[in-house]
């Protein structure tokens, strides 16, 4: 089978159609999975191969990706994706059970993201402000300083539309979440005065009367995910920040703040968009060791004070 053919094949149609209108998985994970089904397709030989897959075919075919040794960082992103293709088969009713279950996932040590302190954030706003070209300074700014403020992912807000900002509520409502869920992100009187300004200059930035999106490319459409993380990657060093800095380390540093300034887990969790409590542990985390470091200078310092009495 070709890979033409397992595109075009009634099953990857199909699946393609349930990512994109029941699951609204972004468009870079509907190609992805669709992707890997024609994939598994194409190893299977056919759709009834396919259905009638056991686990040690998946296994075999997870092991493998176009010939080499799958990293363990790809095992588990052709796990994902494979058990969503199963799942959907056995909603469907193609499958009587799903060949993944009991498939483990790799087990991949991560060092924790060193979020930004509050005096690194006050600096990245500032060489926004400072070294922003003067039609864009309005419209960067409002983009740091909601990634600062909201822990929005790059996704969310690039997809904003100006509709979707009521500054009278301090909202930004309708916000297209993971999995089709919709939020509404509170914008405190930073968010809320930035936008507020940026929204007056806009309109020069507009090619068409129309145009919905609230954060614009010079070209006048809407504002790129790999626009906004050059925009945050230049102006971080700018700032002095020596470490790569990218919009999802912004929303890292926000999420981690409300932590450390004892926002309950559950609101942490629920401001991120956290399916899992287990994400949103990571910053609290983060900022629990913030407040042991604080005590240990305390300590030292009152050490130090008691040898000098």
């Amino acid at each position: 089978m070709t890979t033409s053919d397992a595109f075009s094949s009634d099953l990857c149609h199909d699946f393609q159609r349930h990512l994109i209108e029941v699951r609204h998985y972004s468009p870079r994970t509907v190609v992805a999975y669709s992707t890997l089904a024609a994939a598994l397709l194409r190893h299977a030989g056919d759709e009834a191969s396919l259905t009638a897959l056991d686990r040690r075919g998946v296994v075999e075919f997870l092991r493998l990706d176009r010939g080499k040794a799958t990293s363990k960082v790809g095992w588990n992103l052709r796990l994902t994706g494979v058990r969503t293709l199963y799942r959907w088969l056995q909603e469907e009713g193609r499958v009587a059970r799903n060949p993944t279950d009991g498939i483990e996932r790799q087990h991949i040590v991560q060092a924790e993201p060193q979020p930004l302190s509050l005096a690194e954030m006050v600096a990245l706003v500032n060489a926004v402000e400072e070294h922003s070209r003067p039609a864009y300074r309005r419209r960067n700014v409002a983009i740091i300083v909601t990634f600062l403020h909201t822990a929005l992912r790059v996704a969310e807000v690039v997809s904003l539309d100006v509709g979707q900002v009521d500054l009278a509520e301090h909202l930004l409502r309708g916000v297209r979440r993971k999995r089709g869920k919709i939020f509404a992100a509170v914008c405190n009187d930073v968010v809320a005065a930035c936008l507020e300004v940026y929204l007056v200059v806009r309109p020069r930035l507009a090619r068409h009367p129309d145009q919905q999106a609230l954060f614009l490319s010079d070209r006048g459409g809407r504002l790129s995910v790999r626009s906004v993380q050059q925009l945050v990657a230049r102006y971080a060093k700018i700032a002095g920040i020596r470490r790569p800095v990218t919009p999802h380390l912004l929303r890292h540093s926000s999420a981690t703040q409300l932590a450390s300034l004892g926002t309950p887990l559950r609101v942490v969790q629920e401001i991120c968009g956290h399916s899992s409590v287990t994400t949103t542990q990571r910053y609290v985390h983060v900022a629990d060791r913030d407040r042991f470091d604080a005590a240990d200078r305390l300590a030292r310092a009152f050490r130090e004070a008691s040898a000098r009495a």
